[in-house]
């Protein structure tokens, strides 16, 4: 994955986890969030479009949350995404003399923007327009989709260091995903899964086969904490359940051979006719080592994302 595209991901992860906690908050009555926003909202704007806003008390900047004095831009932040809030802050502008410090008004809301406004109002000498002065997180994550790769790094860090707790419970659960992913792979480096047919003999082969598929089911690899490599192995211990299948059915003096563990007479290899058992076993290799080259990505990107 490229590194802007896993930022995105990250950011896109925190926005959502956000909103909902916001969501929640409005279930609940607990309204402080608007203002605890403001900290959040204030430097992922400012790294984004190049702000320079700031915390302003409501006293001297009625209606207004945020302002960046230079280019006198006022923000409005907001849980409450309706027409009735914007109407209402636009009356408290226009009966104040803001116009002095701000000539552009914009909404940021913390729950996803409505599709259409209803504006019954306008402030003379206050630039809104509705169509692009009403942001969410949404619009956000559109426009860091243009942005260059140091803004991305620097609205990750906003982010990460606004939800902490989220990003370090995510990266206990890649450590466990990456212990996890690596003990299993281990189960795989068996010389069945890659030595030369001539090096082989039926009894082992079977024998390292039943093993593997054990190992893995001991080990709960189906049930590992990663979702892409829990199915992987799913698969090859799905491959490995139905060649154990496939020989005993057709070569049942072999799997009793190994099920007891007790390595055949020749006489009996050659009556058994093991040897043609080879097909049946030595076809569960390329997609195995198909399934362990996307565990193997997997980890990879584990890997990569942790030494971030």
């Amino acid at each position: 994955m490229l590194e802007n595209e896993r930022l995105i991901k990250e950011i896109l992860t925190g926005f959502s986890t956000y909103q909902h906690y916001v969501q929640s908050c409005g279930k609940t009555g607990n309204l402080d969030t608007n203002k605890a926003a403001e900290g959040f909202v204030a430097p992922l704007l400012n790294t984004i479009f190049g702000w320079n806003l700031e915390l302003v008390g409501s006293a001297n900047y009625p209606g207004i949350d945020l302002v960046d004095r230079t280019q006198k831009i006022g923000i409005q932040i907001s849980s409450d995404q309706s027409s009735g809030k914007i109407n209402k802050t636009l009356e408290v502008i226009a009966t104040s003399n803001l116009k002095q410090s701000i000539n552009s008004l914009y909404f940021f809301f913390l729950q996803p923007k409505q599709k259409t406004y209803t504006v019954k109002l306008c402030c003379v000498g206050v630039v809104f327009d509705v169509g692009q002065h009403v942001m969410d997180f949404d619009s956000l994550i559109q426009k860091l989709n243009t942005c260059n790769l140091g803004v991305l790094r620097k609205a990750a860090s906003v982010v990460k260091s606004f939800l902490p707790h989220l990003f370090q419970e995510k990266t206990a659960f890649l450590k466990q995903s990456q212990k996890e992913l690596a003990a299993n792979l281990t189960f795989l480096d068996r010389a069945v899964f890659y030595q030369l047919e001539r090096h082989e003999e039926p009894f082992d082969m079977l024998t390292a086969i039943r093993e593997v598929r054990i190992s893995l089911q001991k080990s709960g690899s189906k049930l590992i904490s990663n979702a892409v490599a829990a199915e992987e192995f799913s698969n090859i211990c799905r491959a490995l359940q139905n060649c154990e299948n496939s020989v005993r059915e057709n070569f049942p003096i072999l799997w009793d051979s190994v099920s007891r563990n007790c390595r055949p007479t020749a006489e009996e290899a050659q009556k058994g006719e093991f040897w043609k058992s080879f097909a049946i076993m030595m076809g569960i290799r390329d997609p195995i080592a198909a399934s362990a080259d996307q565990i193997k990505d997997e980890l990879l990107r584990i890997n990569a994302i942790l030494s971030q």
